[in-house]
Order: structure tokens, then sequence, then C-alpha cells
């Protein structure tokens, strides 16, 4: 599918995505320009293109999106210089080349994606604990990771809607209630207890 300046090939169900806040309202992702994602190739990648469901996802979602957490920073270039200045601080480095997706607990776990592992590379967890780092894979594509989070998100919309439907049925019954009924209900329940209980 294409999109100004981009064909969209891996990332077509984050295109379509919007996020549902548990108020109704709808938020969609805020993208970042093919110049700004050629800057960022030029600074964390030697200038050399990014894999192509790397670029899709920056051009998609780079600046917001409700997916991933961005934590505080307020653009991607921050996301990459404050893994990169945590590990330094650590006496750690990676050797081949990588971009951070995504930031928890203070940088010390972090996703991201090696640069040379195709177009729709493998998501990884980096864990840097006690100056020391630990790798797994999470994901086998990048593509299959945000499809993932997606499905969740989705199956969190349709658990919320089951309880809010399961609440107002409640209501509704209350509603209904008369007090022969309500006298009826703690009846059955005193019974049922006294029965438990012989």
């Amino acid at each position: 599918m294409e999109t100004k300046n981009m064909v969209i090939e891996y990332l077509t169900d984050l295109q379509d995505f919007a996020f549902i806040e548990y108020d109704g309202t709808i938020i969609t992702n805020k993208p970042i320009s093919v110049e700004d994602i050629l800057e960022l190739e030029k600074q964390f990648n030697n200038g050399k293109i990014f894999p192509k469901a790397l670029r899709e996802l920056l051009f998609l979602a780079g600046s917001s999106c409700k997916l991933l957490d961005y934590s505080i920073f307020s653009s991607q270039r921050e996301i990459q210089e404050s893994i990169i200045e945590d590990l330094k601080n650590d006496g750690l480095e990676m050797k081949r080349p990588y971009y951070v997706l995504e930031i928890y607990d203070a940088g010390s776990t972090f996703y991201f994606v090696y640069l040379d592992e195709g177009d729709n590379p493998i998501v990884y967890v980096a864990k840097n604990e006690y100056e020391k780092l630990e790798f797994i894979k999470i994901a086998d594509s990048l593509s299959a990771f945000l499809s993932n989070l997606i499905k969740s998100n989705k199956e969190d919309i349709e658990r919320k809607n089951d309880y809010l439907k399961f609440l107002e049925d409640e209501r509704e019954r209350d509603l209904q209630k008369t007090p022969e009924t309500v006298y009826s209900i703690i009846k059955k329940w005193i019974k049922a207890i006294y029965n438990k209980k012989s």
C-alpha cells in the first residue's frame, strides 16, 4: 500500500491501526518525515538505509506510537542517544549496528533490532543488569512483533467492552428488581450458605 513518499509493505497492520482509549477516544499514530528518517540513518547507521520494516515504523509512528513506549523522549534521536550514553556509562557497547524501539525501567531494559538482519529484522529485548547485557529474542520479525501488540490491544478492548456490557446488564437487572425478588434472592442465598455448612 502506498502512502506519501513510502510504500508500506510490511506494516500494513500498523498503518490501519488506531488506538482506542478507555473513554472511546480514538488516537492515531504520528509519523516522522522521510527527511527525518534519512537523518537518523546518517547518524545511527553510517548513512546506510535502515531495514524496510523499521523505515515503515518510523514513517507511520516515529513521533508517537500507542503500541510502543517512547518514554520521556521527544524524538527518535534522543531515544537512541540515551541508550548509547547509558551503555557507555556502564562500560558496555553493542558491536553490531542496532536501533532501539522502546525503553523501560529508565533504560535498563530496551527492545531493539539489529540493522544488519534484513528488511524485517528479529526483535530482541536487552537487559542491562549489573553492568552486563543479556539479549533475548522476542519476535521473529518487526512486523510480527507489532502485529502481536495490535492483537493484544484489540483483545484488551474486547475484554473492556464485555465488562461494560456486563455492568450495563447488571444495572438493568437491578432496575427490574422488586422487594419480592430481592427477598427471594436473599432467601436462596441464605439457604445455599446453610446447606454448605451442614
